[in-house]
């Protein structure tokens, strides 16, 4: 079981008001919470005073003599500190003597702070930092006897009438030590930062801030958010059903879930204008889909003359008997060879050929990509300046970035996809981003 550190600094009342006899907020902290290691943070005039005759101390050592509980106690000496009311000197110096008792702690170990006692400039300087959530503490604070300021008249201090006369005491004597719950501002500002990153569907970004506050459910959701992304699809699937949010992927099924998630990406490359990664990223998702098209919706089964050689589609044919080869030939007079890669142009052939009358507005609208993706791919391939949505309109006679990811997402329309999407799936990312905030704003 962890140790209880209190840090403490000491005040004009403490270790017992002469007033109204009764515990300092430093000795009625110890009497009631019990640490087990006490830091007095003592300035010049509390220092004359213990000298004089001990008074902390020996206070201290009476209630754990009566609380039978060992101690340590160690004593801040700040014996050239005169300027009491200074805010700034505090809030410097309590930040370095927190950091080297935070340093010493055990990760189970509780660290108490009392914003009760000292100078009002001392008080204000821990209520800051416990504020901005700086430190992982428990902040106390003690109410006076009378529910109102405490006089300070400590010139002819007695410690043992002092003590003998103390009514915190007594028997039943109640407990003024509250915990103050103090809005945590640096947790509110990381998670909004963390919420304005998500939004821009920059999750490497929030992850990283989010490792701040510490949530284990928010960092798996930002995980599965930048896996998400990177079309890791596998350990997406295993981290949303951990987490308990599978319906936050709207298509599953191996290759149907990998070319719409990819869709998805390039929509959100024109979300934040990276054109120029947007047009270089249509033509594997062009492939897929036009060979998807011909094998689920024509039915002409082009997989069987099609192989991987290194991650590269190529032609190949066992005969050169079959519609798929002549359709080729005819398109480039004689001249096709077999072995090469599979391009878009070869497959518009066969889908312009067998589509037929019936399916018009699909010819055209293949037509009609496979012309834009030859424009914008040079547009974006063999230059270096920069790409913007004005430039991609120009190249392609009035067609922008979004038109053309429409025209995409019409082609999933005669896709095998078809069946398991819906208007709404396309705003799959900004419900996933919603459900993250939703889950932040729990915090």
């Amino acid at each position: 079981m962890g140790k209880t550190i209190l840090f403490s600094p000491v005040g004009g009342t403490d270790p017992i008001s002469y007033d109204n006899c009764c515990d300092g907020s430093l000795l009625h902290i110890c009497r009631f919470e019990k640490p087990d290691v006490i830091y007095m943070y003592m300035s010049q005039e509390i220092l004359e005073n213990q000298k004089k005759d001990d008074r902390y101390r020996y206070t201290i050592n009476k209630l754990y003599e009566k609380l039978d509980k060992p101690y340590t106690i160690n004593e801040i000496k700040k014996e050239k500190l005169t300027k009491v009311h200074d805010f700034n000197y505090f809030y410097e110096d309590f930040h370095k003597e927190l950091q080297k008792i935070t340093k010493e702690m055990n990760p189970d170990d509780t660290l108490i702070v009392n914003v009760s006692s000292g100078t009002p400039a001392m008080k204000s300087a821990l209520n800051v930092m416990a504020t901005l959530g700086e430190y992982n503490w428990k902040v106390i604070q003690v109410s006076t006897p009378v529910k109102k300021m405490n006089e300070h008249n400590h010139k002819e201090y007695d410690k043992e009438l002092a003590w003998e006369t103390d009514y915190d005491n007594d028997e039943g004597a109640p407990n003024r030590c509250q915990e103050v719950k103090s809005p945590n501002l640096l947790l509110i500002k990381h998670t909004e930062n963390i919420k304005k990153l998500i939004e821009q569907y920059d999750y490497a970004a929030a992850e990283t801030l989010a490792k701040s506050i510490n949530n284990k459910r928010i960092l798996s959701l930002l995980e599965m958010a930048e896996k998400r992304t990177l079309l890791e699809t596998k350990d997406v699937n295993r981290l949303s059903k951990e987490l308990g949010c599978e319906k936050l992927i709207p298509v599953r099924g191996e290759k149907d879930e990998l070319a719409f998630e990819y869709a998805l990406v390039l929509q959100i490359r024109i979300e934040k204008k990276l054109y120029s990664d947007f047009l270089r990223g249509i033509t594997p998702v062009i492939l897929y889909l036009f060979e998807d098209i011909l094998i689920n919706f024509l039915h002409v089964k082009i997989d069987k003359y099609i192989q991987k050689e290194n991650g590269i589609e190529k032609w190949k044919f066992d005969s050169y008997d079959n519609e798929v080869y002549k359709i080729l030939s005819d398109k480039y007079n004689g001249n096709f060879i077999e072995g090469k890669p599979v391009y878009s142009d070869n497959l518009v052939a066969i889908i312009e050929r067998k589509a037929g009358l019936p399916n018009t507005k699909l010819i055209e609208l293949v037509k009609g990509v496979r012309d834009i993706e030859i424009d914008v791919r040079n547009a974006a391939a063999h230059t270096m300046e920069a790409v913007t949505d004005e430039k991609i309109g120009r190249v392609t006679g009035g067609k922008k970035s979004q038109d053309i990811m429409d025209d995409i997402k019409k082609l999933f329309e005669y896709s095998s996809v078809r069946n398991k999407i819906s208007k709404d799936s396309w705003d799959s990312y900004e419900k996933m981003n919603s459900f993250i905030i939703r889950e932040i704003d729990k915090i």
